[in-house]
Parts: C-alpha cells; structure tokens; sequence
C-alpha cells in the first residue's frame, strides 16, 4: 500500500510522464565534491546531507549539511566518486557526488555536473579559492594541488514568517547569511539559508544556534 501511494504522489506532484521507482538504500546521506578536468577528477570534501524521508503523505526535504564529513568510509566514497566522474571525460569544473554510506559501502546515487549546495560550506573550509580553482579546471585544465580543510562549516534552511521591508534589510548584514528570506510565498511563511564555521563542528553548530536565535528576532522585532 506505502508503494502505491507513492507512486500516486510522484504521478500527482510530477510534471512529467515518466518516473523511476528505485530500492530504498537505508544509511546515511553524504555527498563527495569534486573538482575534474581532462587529467582527471579530484575529491575534495566528503559532506553530510540533512535531508528528511517520510513516507508519502509527508514531505520529504534537504535542510543542509556539514562539511567536511568525519566517517570511516571516507576513502571508499572518495574512490569510488572519483571513478565515476572518471567515466565522463568531458566533465570539467566543479562535480557533486550523491551517495549513501551503508554499513559496508557508499552506494552512489547521482552524479552533479555543477555547483551544489555543499559548496556553501566547502568554500569556508578548503585551503584555496574553489572559484579560482573552478575556472582554471575547465580553462587551464588544471587542478589544486596541495588541497587541506581547516574546521568545519555547518549550513541549514530556516522557516520564518515573511519579513517586513525593514527586518528583510537587516538580515542583509548578517555575516553567516547565505540566502536572504524573501517573501516570495503567498502563505505568509518564507525561509533563509544560514552557514556558519568554527574549528570543531561543535563550535560550527553553536555559532550556527545562535545566528539562527539572532535571525529569527530580527525578523520577529519587524513584524
């Protein structure tokens, strides 16, 4: 019956004819990103997705992620990232890899030929500029080289009431702001993207609990 509503979920919220109905892979949601070229492909970060799975009648969603990712398949998933992204010669620049870490093994889910939203915290913790790094992949054909991360960064999507004009602004100032909260619903509700950055990925998520406390009284002292 699970399987049946779902279908009918994806055939009602789908715009198109076709779906796939894959088996489920119980672990832990991670991504590996990538920087290819021609030469080849370079793992870079292994990170954490928050993402919520419910069944039919709940809405699934992705909430953020930590980056980098402490886990033992770290290299597993690094290796196997980078081989599948090998199997494409012509990608070049920046590559997200979604997998699921099982028990055993990472499980690759997709291959992202652009940015994703792992590079949000990728860029607070690598020892170069990824954009730089980027641009010379595909124009140069090169790839960093000496690639280290310093802490960790700890990003999430944040619901808040629409804001008014004045409380919108002040948000603008916010250094761990990544998307402001727009009031682009009619439901009175919109969301905001925060990041935050900190030596251990304990500090990461206390600086971003209280960026969160004070983003919410922003937009609540405007109402």
């Amino acid at each position: 019956m699970v399987l049946a509503d779902a279908v009918s979920k994806v055939k009602r919220e789908s715009s198109g004819k076709f779906f796939v109905a894959q088996e489920f892979i119980s672990g832990v949601a991670a991504s590996v990103s990538l920087i290819a070229t021609d030469g080849g492909a370079l793992p870079i970060t292994l990170n954490a997705q928050h993402v919520t799975i419910g069944a039919p009648e709940v809405i699934s969603s992705y909430d953020g992620g930590t980056v980098p990712f402490d886990h033992q398949l770290k290299s597993k998933a690094f290796a196997m990232a980078e081989r599948i992204v090998n199997f494409f010669p012509n990608l070049r620049g920046y590559i997200g890899v979604d997998l699921v870490l099982t028990e055993k093994e990472p499980v690759i889910i997709e291959v992202n030929p652009r940015l994703t939203s792992s590079y949000i915290g990728l860029r607070r913790v690598v020892n170069f500029n990824p954009a730089q790094a980027i641009m010379n992949a595909v124009l140069k054909r090169e790839l960093p080289t000496n690639v280290q991360s310093s802490g960790y960064a700890y990003f999430s999507k944040i619901e808040a009431p629409n804001p008014t004009i004045n409380a919108l602004q002040k948000t603008y100032k916010m250094n761990e702001l990544v998307s402001p909260p727009f009031p682009v619903s009619s439901n009175g509700k919109t969301s905001a993207l925060i990041s935050s950055h900190g030596a251990t990925l304990k500090e990461a998520m206390l600086r971003f609990r209280e960026a969160k406390k004070r983003f919410l009284s922003t937009i609540s002292r405007g109402k």
